[in-house]
């Protein structure tokens, strides 16, 4: 919604279907990347030629202006800042400052554990509750991933937690440092199994914008520098392999298989 309401209906929005020429795609396109990194660029052209896909099918117009080039017309995937992913990532020592801190209130501490020793997503730490939790799952308990927060569900409806975007299920075993973690915030929170594991001050889920804020401050607070939430997430993925972790494994608790994936969808780890 939000790359049509800002990139394509201003700039596409007053052309017929049928007109829409390839060469004014091209052109099109060559202004996004003038501003945009090229990441958003195939985001949005993405878009477009969904749409167009969508128009071809339903009979409103017979050939697709959305054949670009990759690599020539269209941007290649990459970052626009070259040295920015290579420093999207936490030391193992500021993890553990993270998720051990005393001036860091110990909700907050424990989302970050979630990410940098569960591999979740910030939607769905902020959607899981207790009864996700299976403590009886060998070695030390299993997390099941099943829904997240949306901030397009939440303005919706107002709660904002439903299946995860693609439906799928994981299961995530439990860190013996994030099993403890859980172990004193439910004696100190005395939660029910529907209860959220982590919420604000009236109980609701915590979303991703108030948590980014959080965490800026709580980096600033002990002295590391700016990072994002995701980034505890790709720590996770990164400090497990250089530690000897399998890539089929990490890849199995922490993302969705595709369909072609068959293997994935029959193995229980």
């Amino acid at each position: 919604r939000q790359r049509l309401r800002t990139h394509i209906g201003p700039a596409l929005g007053d052309i017929l279907l049928e007109d829409l020429t390839r060469r004014q795609v091209v052109r099109w396109v060559d202004g996004l990347r003038s501003r945009l990194a090229p990441r958003s660029v195939l985001h949005i052209y993405g878009t477009l030629r969904q749409m167009m896909a969508a128009a071809v099918r339903e009979g409103l117009i017979q050939v697709t202006p959305c054949t670009l080039v990759a690599g020539e017309e269209l941007p290649r995937l990459e970052d626009a800042d070259p040295e920015w992913r290579h420093g999207a990532v936490y030391t193992r020592e500021e993890v553990e400052l993270l998720i051990s801190h005393p001036d860091i209130p110990e909700d907050r501490r424990l989302g970050y554990a979630l990410m940098a020793l569960g591999g979740l997503r910030w939607g769905e730490v902020a959607a899981l509750r207790w009864r996700a939790y299976d403590q009886t799952a060998e070695p030390l308990g299993r997390l099941t991933v099943a829904l997240a927060l949306s901030d397009r569900r939440r303005k919706k409806d107002g709660d904002g937690i439903g299946r995860t975007k693609t439906g799928a299920v994981r299961q995530v075993p439990v860190h013996p440092t994030l099993a403890a973690l859980l172990a004193a915030w439910r004696l100190r929170t005395q939660p029910s199994p529907d209860d959220l594991i982590i919420t604000t001050e009236d109980g609701r889920p915590v979303t991703q914008p108030r948590a980014y804020r959080r965490l800026q401050g709580d980096l600033e607070r002990i002295g590391l520098r700016r990072r994002r939430l995701h980034d505890l997430r790709r720590t996770m993925i990164s400090l497990a392999q250089a530690d000897g972790a399998q890539p089929a494994t990490l890849r199995w608790i922490t993302h969705t298989p595709s369909r072609a994936d068959m293997i994935a969808s029959y193995t229980t780890l």
